[in-house]
């Protein structure tokens, strides 16, 4: 009994971890001060993230609250509040991102293992 209980609890608890749905709007400058607007959608066990229009799909294969915040803040440029690590899956292999918010209320992409900031929803005005 305590076995099937068990069972139970970690398939409601893996469950739930991908029933989460999101929707953020970040963007990025590049060198010649043109922006691209980047699109993140998590629907469940998937995840959208359209460049300039462009869709390209993932499947998320974990999705985790990041822990030591005080890590990725320098990358964000801001003191980060809140911050999930995606790791997705897409036919051109596996990439690791990280979807925070800081204490201003700006969104960030930060691809922490290339230890880049991706986008912030600050330039996108």
């Amino acid at each position: 009994m305590k076995t099937l209980f068990l069972s139970l609890v970690l398939l409601l608890g893996a469950a739930n971890a991908f029933a989460k749905n999101l929707s953020v709007t970040v963007c990025s400058v590049d060198r010649q001060d043109e922006v691209s607007h980047i699109d993140i959608r998590i629907d469940g066990p998937n995840a959208t993230l359209s460049v300039d229009g462009y869709p390209l799909q993932y499947q998320i294969l974990s999705e985790t609250p990041v822990r030591n915040l005080r890590a990725a803040t320098p990358l964000a440029a801001d003191k980060l509040v809140e911050a999930t690590q995606y790791v997705l899956s897409a036919p051109q292999g596996t990439d690791t991102i990280q979807i925070g918010k800081t204490v201003f209320g700006a969104n960030v992409l930060i691809f922490p293992e290339n230890g880049i900031l991706g986008a912030t929803s600050a330039d996108c005005d």
